[in-house]
């Protein structure tokens, strides 16, 4: 996305050709230095630099399968240059003159029939189609727009530019060198619903698992034969879900667990070390809903 402003949020951009002042070398379009006021907001649109949007890219790690939301969405630029690595995207901006732009760039690029740009209020938007959203916000509306990025499936990924989320940590921060100044990069993935009480068989016992959770940040329990024992090494990503067990303290009796959460059930693989179940076993459970907030 091309600048901070009340309800943008944007998607990376490499290179497009032509626009006329103050143009970039690499990508023929302006830099990063305000262009215009958006109508009705006051708030100047800033070109977001070629280093910057190179880098947004790499980190959303944006392919060919991916549909990406640009809202906020200025010249068009980060929609463009993400259909020209072959994903689809979605531009929103509030400017009719952008927005007619946006398509005129769109088809000078030859990426037409991949992109599409609405004249909409970020804010009403479904982003429930995306796999890669970015930001370029002020903190107060990145932390207004967090609920709405959380009820986005699991796994999609989410680049802020120079705003972080509040208390909501990234995984990753980057720091990157722009024509004028340093910017920083912030990065998240949606995390599934791990929290609640989860019931099955876990290395060929009746176990019950509890999981607290803030954001991707989890902390969990297993009562297995009578007996609670901490979860060492709980990591989340997006629905993917890690963890081991010790039930003493002998390296041998450790038994790592990988799983996918999808919705109320949990399954994956267990690899166990020692004894008489060691070796790779399949595992599920499923959620205790009467007993889950």
């Amino acid at each position: 996305m091309d600048r901070a402003r009340g309800a943008c949020v944007l998607v990376i951009c490499i290179g497009l050709a032509g626009w006329g002042g103050g143009l970039s070398a690499q990508t023929g379009l302006p830099l990063s230095t305000p262009t215009k006021l958006v109508p009705g907001r006051g708030v100047p649109y800033f070109p977001t630099p070629d280093e910057v949007v190179a880098e947004m890219l790499r980190m959303a790690r944006v392919g060919g399968d991916d549909v990406i939301y640009d809202l906020g969405s200025g010249d068009g630029r980060i929609v463009i240059s993400a259909a020209r690595i072959g994903a689809r995207g979605i531009g929103v901006e509030l400017d009719p003159q952008l927005v007619k732009d946006s398509n005129e760039n769109a088809r000078r690029a030859g990426v037409a029939d991949r992109v599409q740009f609405l004249q909409q209020d970020l804010f009403e938007l479904d982003l429930s189609p995306a796999t890669v959203v970015t930001l370029y916000l002020l903190p107060g509306l990145n932390e207004e727009l967090r609920p709405k990025l959380l009820g986005l499936r699991p796994g999609t990924r989410i680049v802020s530019h120079d705003f972080d989320m509040g208390d909501w940590e990234p995984e990753r921060v980057l720091r990157v060198q722009g024509w004028n100044r340093k910017h920083a990069l912030y990065y998240w993935v949606i995390p599934a619903n791990a929290a609640g009480t989860w019931r099955g068989r876990l290395g060929g016992s009746d176990s019950t698992l509890t999981f607290r959770q803030e954001f991707q940040k989890v902390s969990g329990t297993v009562l297995v034969n009578g007996q609670n024992f901490p979860l060492a090494g709980v990591r989340l990503v997006g629905d993917r879900l890690n963890f081991t067990l010790m039930q003493d303290s002998r390296p041998e009796t450790a038994m790592q667990f990988a799983g996918h959460i999808d919705g109320d059930t949990i399954k994956g693989s267990v690899n166990i070390r020692g004894g008489p179940s060691a070796g790779a076993q399949d595992w599920l459970v499923r959620r205790d809903t009467q007993n889950t907030p």
